[in-house]
């Protein structure tokens, strides 16, 4: 115990942290002088613990910069990734359902194998003609295998596209919008990573705008019924396109649209990428769990999540999507309405704060290289005197190049907490790193030096003497002051 309190008394004395020598000073200093010093240096670790405390929240939780970016001269603007899914295809459904139901063949049936290949939000037929119940008997739709029949139905990427044209340039089509599988089916995208690992090469075009090219344009002529989709390079079309930050065109025969856009771009400054996902509150492609896509985005996210619901509740996913995993499987004919009787569950979000329990619950976060699109003006218009009723035009145009992106920079990293908990500390004791370094030196290495041993050993005894001697020596002194001795003794 003695020695704990030599090395505190030494520690205290010789320390480089200001103010700790004058409360080991015991010579020359009046006990209310160390009591001040001990308030001040109370206060002083005080108020150096909740700078430091301080510091170390601003670090955890304000440690990204997001801002409106005005330095516009020289970039270089991307344009959305578009993508093209069909919704309609009468003629092909027409010959599926005379080829199945043959002489018992109507237009119902023909509706059926809509429903099936553009399986959706509402599917009446479908549900009329093929679901069981004891009420009313319906047709035998078993031996329908509905994945190749959707495959089937849909048109190819040369029966959807006629002409494309980027800035008034032809280009082939479909060496460039390559096959995407999508919860709408499969669908054709362009400028978008998540048709990389396709088995179409495909050849890689320059979708950039600035000064010299000007804004771009993308012209799309169409042979069927079609949405076109707009979005992030890394988003893919879902079902809750309303959800998310998606421009859709709905294009029919003998129609033409128009669509002037403005796209905001997010950029992502160095040591962004090294943050943790939930302080950035966003993720880049390459991050995320492992799904059906390869890259992830918000929307991807989205129908991972809803696959997953599928599974747990029908044990079992639509067939739009083929299911690649090891586990699970495609919905049948016979489960499909399974799907359809949860399907308000299934396309409701909700978020993560909300308690109704009849929506579905995504934690998704945001994609770091999300952009936004916002349609400044939009027309539409029919096509009196086309040459075939069956095609379409849809062009996407950039109104302007944009003049403001968004930039996401870290403001607070590593080295600015050490910083400022150094600098909190240097302020109220006018300490520095070396200074930690003597504690450890004083209470380890110097308290095991054998000659530091020996010292406080004396020390330590000499000590205990005097507390046994004083009470002697203030007694003898007493009795050698006593008018009854006969003589004065002194004691050493």
């Amino acid at each position: 115990m003695f020695i704990i309190e030599d090395a505190l008394e030494d520690f205290f004395s010789n320390s480089s942290f200001h103010g700790l020598r004058f409360i080991a000073k015991r010579t020359g200093n009046h006990w209310t002088e160390r009591l001040f010093w001990a308030v001040c240096c109370t206060l002083s670790c005080y108020g150096s613990i909740l700078l430091i405390l301080s510091a170390h929240d601003t670090f955890q939780n304000n440690r990204l910069s997001f801002v409106v970016s005005t330095t516009y001269l020289d970039w270089s603007t991307s344009f959305p990734s578009v993508s093209v899914c069909e919704t309609e295809n009468n003629n092909k459904s027409k010959l599926q359902a005379i080829e199945y139901f043959k002489e018992n063949y109507d237009a119902n049936k023909m509706a059926v194998m809509h429903d099936i290949a553009f399986f959706q939000d509402t599917t009446p037929y479908l549900i009329k003609t093929c679901q069981q119940n004891s009420r009313k008997k319906v047709f035998n739709c078993s031996g329908i295998d509905i994945v190749s029949l959707a495959r089937t139905i849909r048109s190819s990427c040369e029966e959807t596209f006629d002409r494309c044209l980027w800035n008034g340039e032809d280009f082939d089509c479909c060496s460039h919008f390559l096959q995407l599988e999508t919860e709408l089916g499969i669908c054709y995208s362009i400028n978008n990573v998540q048709t990389i690992n396709s088995s179409q090469p495909g050849k890689t075009m320059n979708f950039k705008s600035d000064r010299n090219t000007g804004p771009g344009s993308l012209l799309l002529h169409f042979r069927t019924t079609t949405n076109v989709f707009m979005h992030s390079r890394s988003d893919v079309p879902n079902l809750n396109a309303k959800e998310t930050d998606v421009v859709v065109v709905q294009s029919r025969p003998r129609s033409q649209h128009e669509v002037y856009l403005s796209v905001h771009e997010t950029e992502n400054v160095d040591g962004v990428g090294g943050m943790e996902a939930k302080k950035r509150k966003c993720l880049f492609p390459w991050e995320g769990y492992p799904g059906y896509y390869s890259h992830y985005s918000y929307s991807a996210c989205i129908v991972e999540c809803r696959r997953r619901a599928e599974m747990d509740l029908c044990n079992c996913t639509r067939h739009l999507l083929p299911y690649t995993g090891e586990t699970g499987k495609i919905c049948d004919i016979n489960n499909i309405f399974c799907i359809k009787r949860n399907e308000y569950f299934l396309l409701s979000l909700k978020a993560h704060w909300v308690t109704k329990k009849d929506a579905l619950n995504c934690p998704c976060l945001s994609g770091c290289e999300d952009i936004q699109i916002d349609t400044i003006l939009r027309r539409d218009q029919e096509i009196v005197n086309g040459e075939n009723a069956a095609e379409s035009s849809v062009e996407l145009k950039l109104l302007y190049l944009p003049s403001e992106k968004y930039k996401r920079s870290v403001v607070r990293n590593k080295l600015d907490l050490v910083v400022s908990m150094g600098s909190a500390v240097a302020l109220f004791f006018g300490a520095s790193l070396l200074s930690f370094v003597e504690i450890i030196y004083y209470f380890s290495l110097r308290l095991c030096r054998p000659q530091r041993v020996q010292e406080a050993s004396c020390a330590t005894a000499v000590r205990t003497h005097r507390r046994i001697r004083a009470p002697m020596i203030l007694r003898h002194t007493h009795l050698a002051h006593d008018p009854g001795q006969k003589r004065f003794r002194t004691f050493m």
